[in-house]
């Protein structure tokens, strides 16, 4: 099919194929061999309180957005918030609904508070919480706009592929 937009987050119109998968990473990746397990990705290190009411993030030094910008705790809390946000579709919403809010402890570290204390909710925070520059949202005049208005602007994603030459309606 053809797509309208680069936004794959929201619900007006249809954004490429594949675009999710192969331009956006996550805080973690699930272990294919060992169950209930997850490895750091854009995390270096993961910190879970003994009652599992929050889990910390430690960003790697070495994560990078395609522009070459370090990916940092503030991206991570406005992808959650964007994610999470009126403006998002529901699926993303519904996703984090065990997450009551997330604090940025410094530039590399943030922490989510779980209002749902169980491994699925751990779980889903690290390997589905997409993570992006919060730059993509800057408008013209360097102005944040609400994340249903960003359309054709190239997502800022720190994964192996970025978008290339576009042709719109063909490739």
């Amino acid at each position: 099919t053809s797509f309208d937009k680069y936004n794959p987050f929201t619900t007006r119109g249809n954004s490429p194929g594949g675009l999710v998968i192969l331009s956006f990473e996550t805080l973690a990746v699930l272990s294919a061999d060992e169950p209930q397990t997850m490895y750091g990705l854009l995390a270096e290190a993961m910190l879970i309180a003994p009652d599992k009411s929050s889990v910390t993030f430690r960003l790697n030094p070495k994560a990078r957005f395609a522009n070459g910008d370090p990916v940092t705790a503030h991206d991570v809390k406005y992808s959650f918030e964007s994610l999470t946000g009126k403006f998002a579709a529901p699926t993303f919403r519904s996703a984090f609904e065990g997450v009551s809010g997330a604090v940025v402890l410094d530039p590399r570290t943030i922490r989510f508070d779980l209002a749902d204390r169980s491994n699925d909710t751990l779980f889903t925070i690290g390997t589905n919480l997409y993570v992006f520059s919060r730059n993509w949202a800057l408008g013209p005049e360097g102005k944040p706009r609400k994340f249903d208005e960003i359309v054709t602007e190239l997502p800022i994603t720190s994964g192996p592929y970025t978008i290339g030459a576009i042709d719109p309606g063909r490739r």
